[in-house]
């Protein structure tokens, strides 16, 4: 009889702790990162600014001294179904890219036009 009630003790307690557990696991994020380079030269675009706009507020960053970038947004921030990726620096034609929000995006080199 004790191990039963060791059993039942055991289930109520896993139950009375699943509901912290599963906020962390329904929150997902999309990661999105890519290499900027101009496309004339090859070059890397460094310190261009790439942002998106979020339900709150504009989330953004900007490219490292190797135009290497990686922008990370909670899903449920995420307005619509796709993302618009901004991408903005002086001296070139801005780029929008429009991307799915249910996917992690390793966007490669994306080359930009002075």
């Amino acid at each position: 009889m004790p191990v039963k009630r060791s059993y039942r003790l055991l289930l109520w307690s896993f139950l009375c702790l699943l509901p912290t557990l599963l906020p962390a696991q329904i929150i997902s994020s999309t990661t999105i990162s890519g290499i900027l380079y101009d496309r004339e030269t090859g070059e890397p675009i460094p310190y261009a600014t790439i942002s998106t706009e979020t339900r709150q507020s504009v989330t953004g960053t900007a490219s490292n001294d190797k135009g290497a970038f990686t922008i990370k947004l909670q899903q449920e921030l995420i307005a619509t179904d796709s993302i618009a990726l901004q991408i903005n620096c002086l001296g070139y034609e801005g780029r929008t890219l429009l991307l799915d929000k249910y996917q992690n995006h390793e966007l490669g080199r994306i080359p930009i036009v002075s």
